[in-house]
């Protein structure tokens, strides 16, 4: 099981490197909805939760939300430019696709 902790802990370091709402929805799978989810619902959510299933839709935010951190350390970025981050969650988004289209 994914931990919701871990998720906040992904945010909190991701917002303090630039990463913004918008970055966050293109990571997001209510964009598939046409819904721009934003960072606070998001922590709003997973705050109230005890875990994550592995492989439900949040879990795989928090995969996603991963691959962004570790693109951007392992890149060495020093940009905290919104399409930086845009770029880079839009390459999460495509690296781990939503496994089934949100209600």
């Amino acid at each position: 099981m994914a931990s919701p902790q871990r998720t906040l802990e992904l945010l909190d370091e991701l917002q303090r490197l630039g990463f913004d709402d918008g970055a966050f929805s293109r990571l997001h799978h209510f964009r598939l909805k046409g819904r721009r989810d934003t960072i606070q619902s998001h922590r709003d959510y997973v705050a109230k939760r005890d875990e994550l299933r592995d492989g439900d839709s949040n879990d795989e935010v928090q995969r996603r939300l991963e691959i962004v951190l570790k693109a951007y350390r392992s890149g060495g970025f020093a940009s905290s430019s919104p399409f930086v981050f845009a770029a880079l969650a839009e390459a999460a988004f495509l690296e781990v696709p939503p496994s089934r289209v949100p209600e």
